[in-house]
């Protein structure tokens, strides 16, 4: 091949690649403004500004009364004591009483509660008003530490001797007793007291405690 031949095949060839180079360029070119179009679309789906000033919120009051409910029967107070009591047994036998006695202590405690399963929750929106409906509060249980029991004193007599059932008849009344004493020391009312704490507490969890306020009937 001649030189000439050679410098008409050489001008061949960057003229190939200078029309693949212009070519290359308006693929890209044409690539992105496709995806420019695909973005303003996607703009236009979308709002400038988003003003939530009117929007408003509503708490569903159901929810909280169902979620006090659901606690059941709740222990708010406790009365812890350790009692000295005597009991009397006395038997008459012909013309004449026989006595018998003994004295002991038992360390227990006394649980006074509300059922919450009761708890009834109304609202007034005009007033910002919630009102909650709650049962009195009750003893529970009463509950001795029968490792704590001390016999400090024993008259037994021989024909009117303390039995096994005596026991049993001398903690009924000592659980009696107990539970008169936390009652007359104001366990109910504090139990009462902390179970509105609670219901107070969980409420404002859930709503705003600026714009309600809570009464309790």
């Amino acid at each position: 091949m001649d030189k000439k031949s050679k410098n008409l095949l050489n001008l061949l060839g960057i003229i190939l690649i200078i029309i693949l180079g212009i070519g290359s360029f308006y693929l890209i070119k044409s690539s992105h403004l496709k995806s420019a179009d695909s973005n303003s679309s996607f703009q236009n789906l979308v709002p400038q500004s988003y003003d939530d000033s009117n929007t408003s919120y509503t708490t569903d009051f159901s929810i909280i009364e169902d979620g006090l409910n659901d606690m059941g029967f709740l222990i708010t107070q406790e009365y812890y004591f350790t009692q000295l009591e005597e009991y009397t047994k006395n038997k008459k036998i012909a013309f004449w009483t026989s006595k018998t006695s003994f004295t002991y202590s038992y360390d227990g405690v006394v649980e006074a509660g509300v059922d919450f399963s009761n708890v009834k929750v109304s609202v007034d929106e005009k007033e910002k008003i919630i009102n909650i409906s709650i049962p009195d509060a009750e003893i529970h249980a009463v509950t001795v530490d029968e490792d704590s029991f001390k016999e400090y004193d024993s008259d037994n007599k021989f024909w009117n001797p303390i039995k096994p059932k005596d026991f049993n008849n001398a903690q009924k009344e000592f659980k009696e007793n107990a539970k008169s004493n936390a009652i007359n020391k104001g366990l109910l009312e504090k139990a009462d007291a902390q179970a509105k704490t609670i219901i107070k507490n969980f409420v404002f969890q859930l709503v705003d405690v600026n714009e309600y306020s809570i009464e309790f009937n």
